[in-house]
């Protein structure tokens, strides 16, 4: 882990030196830095280096599609990371953070929203068997871009960090594909903030303070608060792991 972290801070520090020195040459007139070479210190781990650089040192912030190539270059890696570690927080974080504590069958889904309609509503410690639905729908449905992103190209500026693992044909078929797919992400969080909307004007629950503050005012017999309790130590080496894992992947297999 430490040879990992020691790398992940080299590859920010030059990204953030590569960009330093491109606006340099750039105000001198001198020879620049290729674009490609900047993107892909981003690309293996650099991202962050990278685009605290651009904003330091004002340079290529409006330049396109350098910009918005930048920018999905640190948004999929930090997404990656992010939704990796909430998938293994299902197995391993608290009581109530666990799949088994929210994802339910058929029956318990069809169950709730007959208690919905008669206004006689179940009471869940954590997500109702339909959010608990719309959580795994979210998680698989990123996973699916974040991942199918890593094999594209744009037969211009850009190629994933994995691209070259696959043959033209399948990562053109692949970006394809995950250009249409970013519409089921997009429908699927439209959905959740429809619903959160939902609750806070016909039932009147406010699903967004307890998303913030993970506090819900349950009824004595269902209140269990170290249920809801995990070890700050355990997720914060859990979320390294992730970050280093999405290193591997981008740095050891690219």
């Amino acid at each position: 882990m430490a040879l990992a972290l020691a790398y992940l801070a080299a590859v920010n520090l030059a990204a953030f030196a590569a960009f330093g020195w491109d606006k340099r040459c750039a105000m001198a007139g001198a020879r620049r830095i290729p674009e490609k070479t900047l993107l892909g210190l981003a690309a293996i781990g650099g991202a962050l280096g990278s685009v605290l650089a651009q904003q330091a040192f004002r340079h290529k912030t409006r330049k396109q599609p350098f910009a918005n190539i930048l920018g999905a270059i640190f948004a999929s890696q930090a997404l990656l990371a992010l939704v990796l570690f909430r998938v293994l927080w299902g197995f391993v974080g608290s009581r109530n953070a666990r799949f088994r504590a929210f994802v339910r069958g058929p029956r318990a889904a069809a169950s709730y929203v007959r208690s919905r309609v008669r206004r006689a509503p179940e009471i869940h410690a954590t997500h109702n068997p339909i959010g608990g639905w719309m959580v795994v729908a979210l998680l698989a449905a990123l996973l699916v871009q974040t991942g199918t992103g890593l094999f594209t190209n744009d037969d211009i500026l850009w190629d994933g960090p994995l691209v070259k693992r696959v043959t033209k044909d399948a990562s053109d078929a692949i970006s394809s594909f995950h250009r249409r797919f970013a519409w089921v992400v997009v429908t699927l969080a439209v959905l959740h903030v429809l619903a959160v909307v939902a609750y806070l004007t016909l039932f009147r629950e406010n699903l967004v303070k307890a998303m913030i503050d993970g506090v819900k005012s349950l009824p004595a017999d269902l209140a269990d608060p170290s249920a809801a309790s995990a070890s700050s130590v355990r997720a914060m080496v859990l979320l390294a792991f992730c970050g280093i894992a999405v290193w591997f992947v981008l740095h050891r297999l690219a």
